[in-house]
C-alpha cells in the first residue's frame, strides 16, 4: 500500500498541482491583460473628455465681448437695452451653439459677481444663480467639483438624479479683478462611463486627493480596504497600474490609474472568484477520477492476481494428482 501510494497517488498529486497552478496563473494574467486594456481605454475617454471641457472653458475666456459686459455689469456701468439684445444675438447665440455643437458637455454656463446682469440662458446668470449650486457653498470651489446636482432653478426637475462634474474657473480682469465665474460642466456618467456601465462582477470608483470617493452604481464593500494597498503603491505618474489580489474570499483584479488633472485616481476592479474556482473545481474532479481509475486499476489487479492465484493452485493440484496417478 505505501508502494502503491508513492507510485500513484503522488505523482498524481504533483500533475493536478502543477498543471492547474498553470491554469489559474492563465485565468489571473487573461484578465488582468483585459482589465489593462479597460483602463486604457478609459483612461484615454477621460482625457479627451478633460480637454473637451478646458477647450470650452478656454474658448469662453477668451470672448471679449462677454468679458466686456461682465466688467460694466461688475462697476454698474449702464449697458443700452440695444447692447443687450445685440450682445444676445451674436455673442451669446454664438457661445450657445458651441455648447449645443459639442455632445461630451452638459452645459457652460458664465455667473456674474452680481445680480445687475441681464440673464440669457443658458449661458448667462446672475450671481444669486450661482449661489444655489452646492460647489458655490464651499470656501475653495475653483476647480474641478465633483458628483453634485443641478440646482440652478427652483423647479428644475428633469435632471435631478443626474450627478455633474465642472471645472469652476474665475473670469479675471485687469482691472476690474474677478468680473464673473464658469462652469463648463459634464455628467458624471459620460466622464466617468465605467461607474455606471453595472457590468456583472465588476465596479469602478474614483478616489479624490481630498480624500472622497465617488459610486457610480455599484457601491462594494471591499473598496475602502482595496483603498489602502492602492495608495501605498499609487506612482507619482499617470501611469496604469495592475494588480491580483485575493480579499475576504475573493479573488480580484485591480487595476487604476492617477489622473492628475483631476488630482485623484481611478481604480476599476473585477471579481475573478467565479474563474479562480472554476479551475479549483476541475483540478478537485480530475484529481477524484484519477484516484478513482488508480482504485480501479488496483483493484482490477487484486482480483487477477486473485484469480491468478486460483489458477495456479489449481495447476498444483493437478500436477500432484497426476504425479500420483504415474507413481501408481
Amino acid at each position: 500500500p505505501v508502494y502503491y501510494s508513492f507510485v500513484m497517488v503522488i505523482p498524481i498529486g504533483v500533475l493536478a498541482g502543477v498543471l492547474f497552478y498553470v491554469m489559474e496563473q492563465n485565468a489571473v494574467q487573461e484578465n488582468m491583460d483585459y482589465m489593462e486594456y479597460t483602463m486604457q481605454r478609459n483612461g484615454d475617454g477621460i482625457k479627451t473628455k478633460i480637454d473637451s471641457i478646458n477647450m470650452s472653458t478656454q474658448f469662453f475666456l477668451s470672448d471679449d465681448s462677454l468679458l466686456q459686459m461682465l466688467n460694466a455689469s461688475a462697476i454698474g456701468g449702464e449697458i443700452s437695452t440695444a447692447d443687450w439684445l445685440d450682445f444676445k444675438n451674436n455673442e451669446v447665440s454664438a457661445l450657445e451653439r458651441l455648447v449645443n455643437n459639442n455632445p461630451l458637455l452638459y452645459g457652460v454656463r458664465v455667473y456674474a459677481v452680481n445680480d445687475s446682469v441681464q440673464e440669457m440662458m443658458p449661458i448667462l446668470y446672475n450671481a444669486s444663480r450661482m449661489k444655489k449650486q452646492e460647489w458655490s457653498k464651499q470656501d475653495k470651489y475653483v476647480g474641478w467639483n465633483f458628483d453634485y446636482t443641478d440646482n440652478i432653478f427652483n423647479s428644475y426637475t428633469m435632471n435631478q438624479n443626474r450627478k455633474i462634474i465642472s471645472l469652476v474657473t474665475p473670469i479675471i480682469d485687469s482691472a476690474n479683478g474677478k468680473v464673473g465665474v464658469i462652469e463648463s460642466a459634464m455628467t458624471m456618467e459620460n466622464m466617468f462611463p465605467s461607474l455606471y456601465e453595472g457590468i456583472e462582477d465588476e465596479w469602478s470608483f474614483f478616489y479624490s486627493d481630498e480624500g472622497v470617493t465617488y459610486f457610480g452604481q455599484k457601491e462594494q464593500t471591499e473598496s475602502s480596504a482595496l483603498l489602502d494597498d492602492i495608495l501605498k503603491q499609487r506612482p507619482t505618474e499617470d501611469k496604469i497600474q495592475t494588480i491580483y489580489k485575493k480579499l475576504d474570499g475573493k479573488n480580484l483584479v485591480i487595476s487604476y490609474m492617477q489622473v492628475r488633472e483631476l488630482s485623484g485616481t481611478l481604480i476599476c476592479v473585477k471579481d475573478i472568484t467565479k474563474n479562480v474556482h472554476n479551475v479549483y473545481f476541475m483540478r478537485d474532479v480530475f484529481v477524484a477520477v484519477m484516484l478513482a481509475l488508480s482504485y480501479c486499476w488496483r483493484s482490477y489487479q487484486r482480483i487477477v492476481q486473485h484469480l491468478l492465484k486460483q489458477f495456479y493452485e489449481i495447476l498444483k493440484s493437478i500436477r500432484k494428482y497426476r504425479r500420483v496417478i504415474l507413481m501408481s
